[in-house]
């Protein structure tokens, strides 16, 4: 069903309902972005309540909505059948006002979809409840079936963003937060913030390729490297042996930082060099110039850093 067909959509609020990773909530907000500054309504969000630091940045938001998933349908990507209907409707309280509009569920989960079917949207884009069956968008259904090495016909952005009927000549990822943060704590060097890993272990990059990648970083004059990622390292780890030999230039911060922290920290760097996963993306959100090393399948094409000024590496060789 066409929006127009509803409601004109210069006067349509969205909700949105994104129960996906860190990376898929950035790349949500540049849809976001471009519905608010492409119609008048207001744009409503319902997230991972993990990422409210993250949500409440996005000057696109007017009304969050965390939800504890963990509660609801652990992990968003998974094909657990739907809770009862019982639980569902406990994420409703305080959700009235969500009822109507134009709806975009991003998430493939029946649970997701079961929520925005029960707050009786005018309009639903992407999957749906239909007769107790998930249904999937019809654009995104021969990916599903059998990927082929560019399963989307854009990158996810453009793909979400043309079923809502948007324009996508406008918003780069790198203005989610609004007005940038001024970074250069000293105007002399050059800071990278090295994403050491990825929530998709087979994205992770070699520990051993990346400290070699460091060290002829670190020969350079006024550079500063700071890793981070979910994983601390231990006294064999290559990178924690990087670090202590080059406590001035190296700051191995992997396993101790908070959310919060990580955005200071992109927005007080410069570069960010990683794979296809959260982190990356926020950096670019923040204003980091994004460097990918993709691998694992991830693809340029469809999930790469949605900056103006990306670079990415695709299926690096790790030698």
């Amino acid at each position: 069903m066409n929006i127009c067909e509803t409601r004109s959509r210069s006067m349509s609020d969205l909700i949105a309902h994104q129960w996906g990773r860190l990376g898929d909530l950035i790349q949500t907000g540049v849809v976001l972005s471009r519905w608010k500054s492409q119609t008048s309504g207001r744009v409503a969000l319902t997230y991972d309540s993990r990422y409210q630091a993250v949500v409440e940045r996005m000057s696109c938001v007017d009304d969050g909505f965390p939800l504890d998933l963990s509660r609801i349908v652990g992990d968003s990507r998974s094909e657990r059948e739907c809770e009862t209907i019982l639980t569902i409707e406990q994420a409703l309280n305080g959700m009235q006002s969500l009822c109507g509009g134009v709806h975009l569920v991003l998430n493939r989960s029946n649970s997701v979809a079961l929520l925005s079917h029960l707050l009786k949207p005018e309009v639903s884009i992407g999957y749906r409840w239909d007769n107790g069956q998930l249904r999937t968008p019809a654009i995104l259904a021969d990916w599903l079936n059998g990927p082929d090495e560019n399963p989307y016909p854009a990158h996810v952005c453009d793909t979400w963003s043309q079923m809502a009927g948007l324009s996508c000549d406008s918003i780069p990822g790198d203005v989610l937060f609004g007005k940038k943060a001024n970074r250069k704590t000293d105007p002399k060097a050059f800071r990278i913030l090295l994403v050491a890993d990825a929530g998709e272990t087979y994205r992770t990059l070699p520990t051993p390729w990346l400290a070699g990648l460091c060290r002829e970083l670190l020969k350079l004059p006024q550079l500063h490297i700071t890793a981070v990622g979910s994983k601390t390292g231990n006294g064999m780890d290559k990178l924690n042996s990087l670090a202590a030999s080059n406590e001035y230039q190296f700051e191995d911060l992997r396993g101790r930082t908070t959310l919060m922290e990580l955005i200071s920290l992109c927005e007080r760097h410069d570069a960010a060099i990683g794979p296809d996963t959260g982190g990356l993306h926020l950096a670019a959100a923040c204003g980091c110039f994004p460097i990918g090393l993709y691998s694992g399948g991830a693809s340029v094409f469809n999930t790469g850093p949605y900056s103006a000024r990306a670079c990415v590496l695709q299926n690096p060789e790790w030698t």
